[in-house]
């Protein structure tokens, strides 16, 4: 990561920036909607694409979520999972050089006191019906992680044969998908690749029926759909 950055400075539909050793990001006015808030997810993913035409993506894409954790790791509440769990996830929060070797994808503890709830963001693949879109997701690690399937859901809207319109993944794809090897940017940065690369071999993998049909018989009406709701959701 270059040693110096632009800042960029975001409020409300306004955005501003200079030079500095660093970069930041006022996150209050990028906060992460529900998938059917349509209207506010399409503002604030209007007022992020403004940043990204400013500045570079990879150096905006890391300041939208905090990637050291404060307070300090010992002081974490995770009584409901083993030590090796805890272990790992303190070395992918303070690991940066881990961080940046998933590129376009950013992830972190919503709140460092209940490290149990990440969110996440990915951009669309390039070449992909989904570049240039901008995707958050909501991580939840549960009782028994990372032996237990973490829960994934895509907060913004995307039309994909293995997502639901209501973003889900299906328990069927979750569980052929998941190892326990995985570390949370790891797995997103697996999702990305499903994104250009569907998940059809298995009906039970398949969450938008429509989309595996539509991407079996005439791909390219597919690919146009998808576009479509990339730019109406995700730009």
């Amino acid at each position: 990561m270059p040693s110096a950055l632009s800042t960029a400075h975001i409020v409300g539909d306004d955005v501003t920036s200079s030079t500095s050793e660093g970069l930041e990001v006022s996150f209050a006015s990028l906060e992460l909607t529900q998938p059917k808030v349509i209207d506010e997810q399409k503002s604030s993913t209007s007022t992020l694409r403004t940043a990204l035409r400013t500045h570079n993506a990879a150096a905006i894409l890391p300041a939208l979520l905090p990637l050291k954790p404060e307070p300090p790791v010992q002081s974490f509440s995770f009584d409901p999972f083993c030590s090796g769990a805890l272990r790992n996830l303190q070395f992918e929060l303070q690991d940066e050089g881990l961080a940046g070797s998933f590129p376009g994808i950013t992830a972190s503890p919503i709140d460092y006191a209940n490290i149990h709830h990440w969110k996440g963001v990915m951009t669309g693949p390039v070449g992909s019906p989904y570049e240039h879109g901008i995707y958050r997701l909501n991580i939840r690690l549960v009782e028994g992680y990372p032996c237990t399937l973490p829960e994934v859901q895509f907060e913004t809207m995307i039309y994909h044969p293995n997502i639901s319109i209501d973003g889900d993944l299906t328990k069927s794809f979750m569980a052929r998908s998941w190892n326990r090897g995985y570390t949370i940017r790891s797995f997103l940065f697996f999702l990305r690749y499903v994104l250009a690369n569907p998940y059809l071999d298995c009906d039970s993998d398949i969450a938008n029926m429509e989309s595996a049909v539509l991407f079996k018989v005439d791909r390219k009406a597919c690919f146009v759909r998808a576009k479509e709701w990339t730019r109406e959701f995700a730009i």
